[in-house]
């Protein structure tokens, strides 16, 4: 099966010089996201790669495939796969040495994993919504609270109207919901195994509205692929039931530097005026800290 699967996206490839111009477009955004085009009906492929719902259609048909619904059984196959492989935690070489040196290569090797398959438009458009929305929803329950605390007290700092939902109470969320709208409000959603039904509560709520939502979570398989856009992924391996967050860290720490760099005379300011409010309440034993904002 996976052998099929993986022949798909090399015929794609090799015969997209016999299709139709439309059908070479298509083919060209099937090969370069293809992990989301598996989960995607044939109308919201059409609408993505810009080519009619005909096109669609007509070009599961010329691959050989009776119906488009059998050519996404054939990705999602191929998606499967490679979830299994990706997921599954392989134990290191290094066994002999200690626990700190086995833990942290598993972390090390999580983050490379999610450099390989980041993609950089995708990295790019969640910096430029987190950096031009006028308000900033932040989500993440249980398991991911961490995360979304860590990214709503970076956000806080350098942006105005960020908002962390799990702090809410359901009221809350609603009303903060209501007020903001798909031209001035973007969501930051965190969401990874064992999959908080909240979180997706939440974000079907979002996507109702019509905010758009930033998600960030492990594979296509989550309920969070339904209602994000963009998507960024983060591979789940465990040593124990322990999750790692290493690569979580990371990513929402680029994401903020993102921000950062978009408007630096800006950042400089907001993280001045909260130096100023530490020194202000005496909450900090340190005081004369250097605002550094990057070259």
């Amino acid at each position: 099966m996976e052998n099929k699967a993986n022949k798909l996206l090399e015929n794609l490839k090799k015969y997209s010089q016999d299709f139709s111009n439309k059908q070479r477009i298509l083919a060209s955004y099937i090969i370069q996201n293809y992990k989301q085009v598996a989960f995607m009906n044939s109308r919201e492929l059409s609408r993505k790669a810009n080519v009619s719902n005909s096109t669609v259609l007509r070009f599961a048909i010329a691959l050989g495939y009776p119906r488009f619904a059998d050519f996404q059984e054939e990705l999602q196959n191929l998606i499967h796969s490679q979830i299994s492989t990706l997921d599954r935690y392989t134990p290191l070489e290094s066994e002999d040495k200690d626990l700190l040196c086995r833990i942290a290569a598993l972390e090390v090797n999580i983050i490379n994993k999610m450099i390989e398959n980041t993609n950089s438009k995708y990295f790019q458009d969640a910096i430029q919504l987190l950096s031009l929305k006028e308000k900033i929803l932040v989500l993440g329950y249980e398991g991911d609270a961490f995360a979304a605390d860590y990214a709503a007290s970076i956000l806080q700092i350098i942006r105005r109207n960020v908002t962390n939902l799990r702090s809410m109470n359901d009221a809350g969320i609603t009303s903060a919901i209501r007020e903001g709208d798909a031209d001035d409000t973007v969501a930051l959603v965190y969401q990874f195994p064992r999959y908080y039904s909240k979180t997706t509560h939440v974000a079907a709520l979002l996507k109702q509205k019509g905010i758009p939502i930033i998600g960030i979570t492990n594979n296509v398989l989550s309920p969070l692929t339904h209602y994000a856009d963009p998507l960024l992924f983060i591979p789940t391996k465990y040593n124990t039931f322990i999750d790692p967050h290493a690569a979580v860290m990371t990513l929402t720490h680029a994401l903020g530097t993102g921000v950062i760099y978009s408007d630096k005379a800006l950042a400089r300011k907001n993280i001045q005026n909260y130096y100023e409010i530490t020194k202000l309440f005496k909450s900090c034993d340190l005081n004369n800290i250097e605002i550094i904002v990057g070259d």
